[in-house]
């Protein structure tokens, strides 16, 4: 098949001249398929079953990383303390630092953990209001 508009050789199938742009067809093929009402519901009930991990695994996992970041950041305080301490006198300062960071790190993972456990609640509840009505 040869272009109208600019007379190169296209494509039988093409719908467009690949050179100067020209429709060259008023109607574009498109195939269809015929999806069974089963499949369908399948697929949506599928998707409606879905469900995250559960968010207290979360939660939970959120504070033991917390506590063991305590303990490396004890570690790490100390270690630093050491390295850079020449006198010697600085013994036990690393580990007070460490575990300075460390708290303040738990504790605002513990407020993003307890936020996060509201959020997760309120859903819960606007999802069961949802079923009610």
């Amino acid at each position: 098949m040869f272009c109208k508009n600019c007379g190169k050789e296209v494509s039988n199938e093409a719908n467009v001249c690949k050179y100067c742009g020209e429709r060259l067809r008023d109607t574009v093929s498109v195939e269809t398929r015929k999806i069974d009402n089963n499949d369908m519901a399948a697929a949506v009930n599928k998707i409606k079953s879905f469900k995250p991990l559960n968010g207290t695994f979360w939660i939970i996992a959120l504070k033991i990383l917390s506590v063991l970041f305590i303990i490396v950041c004890a570690a790490a305080g100390d270690f630093i303390v050491d390295m850079l301490d020449k006198t010697g006198d600085g013994e036990g300062f690393g580990v007070f630092v460490g575990l300075t960071v460390g708290v303040i790190f738990m504790v605002k993972n513990m407020i993003f953990a307890n936020i996060a456990s509201n959020v997760l609640t309120i859903a819960k509840n606007a999802e069961e209001n949802n079923k009610k009505q």
